[in-house]
Protein backbone atom coordinates (compact mmCIF):
# COMPACT_ATOMS: atom_id res chain seq x y z
CA UNK A 1 0.00 0.00 0.00
CA UNK A 2 1.14 3.50 -0.62
CA UNK A 3 1.78 6.03 2.09
CA UNK A 4 0.21 9.09 0.45
CA UNK A 5 -1.47 11.51 2.78
CA UNK A 6 -3.82 14.29 1.84
CA UNK A 7 -1.86 17.52 1.71
CA UNK A 8 -2.88 21.13 1.51
CA UNK A 9 -3.26 21.88 -2.16
CA UNK A 10 -3.92 25.37 -3.43
CA UNK A 11 -6.00 24.56 -6.50
CA UNK A 12 -7.02 28.00 -7.74
CA UNK A 13 -7.45 26.79 -11.33
CA UNK A 14 -9.23 23.51 -10.45
CA UNK A 15 -6.51 21.57 -12.25
CA UNK A 16 -5.92 19.02 -9.49
CA UNK A 17 -9.12 17.11 -10.23
CA UNK A 18 -8.22 16.94 -13.90
CA UNK A 19 -4.78 15.63 -13.00
CA UNK A 20 -6.42 12.90 -10.89
CA UNK A 21 -8.56 11.98 -13.93
CA UNK A 22 -5.40 11.70 -16.04
CA UNK A 23 -3.74 9.53 -13.42
CA UNK A 24 -6.81 7.29 -13.19
CA UNK A 25 -6.95 6.89 -16.96
CA UNK A 26 -3.26 6.00 -17.00
CA UNK A 27 -3.82 3.36 -14.32
CA UNK A 28 -6.86 1.69 -15.91
CA UNK A 29 -5.79 -1.58 -17.51
CA UNK A 30 -2.19 -1.45 -16.24
CA UNK A 31 -0.68 -4.49 -14.62
CA UNK A 32 1.58 -2.70 -12.16
CA UNK A 33 1.55 -1.29 -8.65
CA UNK A 34 0.26 1.99 -10.07
CA UNK A 35 -3.34 0.76 -10.01
CA UNK A 36 -3.47 0.46 -6.24
CA UNK A 37 -1.36 3.60 -5.75
CA UNK A 38 -3.72 5.75 -7.81
CA UNK A 39 -6.88 4.29 -6.26
CA UNK A 40 -5.48 4.92 -2.78
CA UNK A 41 -4.36 8.44 -3.67
CA UNK A 42 -7.77 9.36 -5.07
CA UNK A 43 -9.52 7.83 -2.06
CA UNK A 44 -7.35 9.92 0.27
CA UNK A 45 -8.10 13.13 -1.62
CA UNK A 46 -11.88 12.97 -1.98
CA UNK A 47 -12.19 16.57 -0.85
CA UNK A 48 -10.74 17.70 -4.18
CA UNK A 49 -13.32 15.84 -6.25
CA UNK A 50 -16.34 17.83 -7.40
CA UNK A 51 -19.38 16.44 -9.20
CA UNK A 52 -17.81 16.86 -12.66
CA UNK A 53 -14.63 15.03 -11.68
CA UNK A 54 -16.64 12.33 -9.89
CA UNK A 55 -18.88 11.72 -12.90
CA UNK A 56 -15.92 11.47 -15.30
CA UNK A 57 -14.12 9.01 -13.01
CA UNK A 58 -17.24 6.88 -12.57
CA UNK A 59 -17.79 6.79 -16.33
CA UNK A 60 -14.16 5.85 -16.98
CA UNK A 61 -14.15 3.06 -14.38
CA UNK A 62 -17.45 1.64 -15.66
CA UNK A 63 -16.10 1.62 -19.23
CA UNK A 64 -12.97 -0.20 -18.03
CA UNK A 65 -15.03 -2.79 -16.13
CA UNK A 66 -17.30 -3.34 -19.14
CA UNK A 67 -14.28 -3.93 -21.40
CA UNK A 68 -12.76 -6.27 -18.83
CA UNK A 69 -16.02 -8.25 -18.58
CA UNK A 70 -16.10 -8.56 -22.39
CA UNK A 71 -12.52 -9.86 -22.42
CA UNK A 72 -11.12 -6.82 -24.22
CA UNK A 73 -8.84 -5.96 -21.28
CA UNK A 74 -6.75 -8.70 -19.67
CA UNK A 75 -5.28 -7.51 -16.42
CA UNK A 76 -5.02 -8.90 -12.92
CA UNK A 77 -8.03 -9.54 -10.69
CA UNK A 78 -6.51 -7.32 -7.98
CA UNK A 79 -6.74 -4.40 -10.43
CA UNK A 80 -10.43 -5.05 -10.95
CA UNK A 81 -10.91 -5.20 -7.18
CA UNK A 82 -9.11 -1.87 -6.72
CA UNK A 83 -11.27 -0.16 -9.33
CA UNK A 84 -14.50 -1.70 -8.02
CA UNK A 85 -13.61 -0.40 -4.56
CA UNK A 86 -12.84 3.07 -5.92
CA UNK A 87 -16.09 3.04 -7.89
CA UNK A 88 -18.01 2.25 -4.71
CA UNK A 89 -16.28 5.09 -2.87
CA UNK A 90 -16.97 7.58 -5.66
CA UNK A 91 -20.62 6.57 -5.96
CA UNK A 92 -21.31 6.53 -2.23
CA UNK A 93 -18.97 8.94 -0.48
CA UNK A 94 -18.42 11.89 -2.79
CA UNK A 95 -20.72 14.75 -3.67
CA UNK A 96 -24.03 16.21 -2.69
CA UNK A 97 -26.00 12.96 -2.82
CA UNK A 98 -23.82 10.15 -1.48
CA UNK A 99 -25.34 6.78 -2.19
CA UNK A 100 -27.21 7.94 -5.28
CA UNK A 101 -26.31 5.84 -8.29
CA UNK A 102 -25.42 7.67 -11.50
CA UNK A 103 -27.25 6.60 -14.63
Amino acid sequence: MCSFRSKIINDKDNDFGDIMIMALRYALGRRTYVTSEICTFISQNLGHIDERIKNVMIKDIKEYLEKKNKGIIHDDSCDETNFNNLLYILENKVGDNPGKKDA
